[in-house]
């Protein structure tokens, strides 16, 4: 992802959505976009989920943590403060700054906003947290290398990615490829555009990524994948893990 995919022309509507539904909760929802059309309204009160409200791939991502944890693109901390009740020690990273805040307020330890290309290598976090399709932080198919890079910077030795995504083929009924081949447009590249209060956020890229094309590009980064949950209509929770490259 670079900056001018995901910036603040892109995210302010969200933003605006969030800051409304911290005021006066009720039926806060954005307006998505996609090639295919118009989605689903997005209710932001997803976002504000409880421990009890927690979907399956979230309750399997906290389970699966260990160690000191890095919840990447953490929203406004839902998965943060269940990781932070089941003990574990949580850098909660975002790059919207009214989400910052906002999980300042919901008690999150260690907020951090940000992307995680531009966070200096530490090599500190024993899990990286990726949920609410979490591939899509790559921005395309063909930035997927150099975001793993920027996650293996941050990972400790012995250390895991847990990142979720939804396979398009079952998603949208393709005919599925074994895997993509590279010589067409792979189909879970999507641009989105956010809408709220009649202002709309400029496009920018969404991926979907099929559990053996992210296995074939993260293999050939010295990555192991390990499917650990399937979903309903492709929906699925990966592991990444760095092969001894020694």
């Amino acid at each position: 992802m670079t900056p001018s995919w995901y910036g603040p022309e892109a995210w302010a509507p969200l933003a605006q959505a969030i800051l409304a539904y911290e005021r006066v909760g009720g039926e806060v929802e954005v307006v998505v976009r996609s090639d295919a059309g118009v989605l689903d309204p997005f209710p932001v009160a997803l976002l504000f989920r409880s421990a009890e409200e927690l979907t399956e791939i979230d309750r399997m991502a906290v389970t699966l943590s260990r160690g000191w944890v890095l919840d990447v693109g953490a929203g406004v901390g839902a998965v943060s403060r269940a990781l932070q009740e089941a003990g574990r020690k949580v850098t909660a990273l975002e790059v919207m700054p009214e989400a910052v805040r906002i999980m300042a307020r919901r008690g999150i330890l260690d907020p951090l906003e940000g992307r995680i290309e531009d966070l200096s290598p530490s090599r500190s976090f024993d899990t990286l947290v990726l949920l609410m399709n979490g591939a899509a932080l790559a921005g395309r198919l063909g930035a997927l290398p150099s975001f793993l890079q920027a996650l293996e910077g941050q990972l400790a030795p012995g250390g895991q990615v847990l990142m979720d995504s939804t396979d398009p083929f079952q998603a949208w009924e393709l005919d599925p490829l074994e895997p993509w081949n590279g010589e067409e447009d792979y189909p879970g590249d999507l641009q989105y555009q956010l809408e709220y209060g009649g202002k709309r956020g400029a496009p920018f890229p969404q991926l979907f990524i099929d559990s053996r094309t992210l296995e074939s590009v993260a293999g050939r980064e010295g990555w192991l994948t390990e499917v650990v949950w399937n979903g309903p209509e492709g929906a699925y929770l990966a592991r990444l893990t760095l092969t001894d490259r020694d």
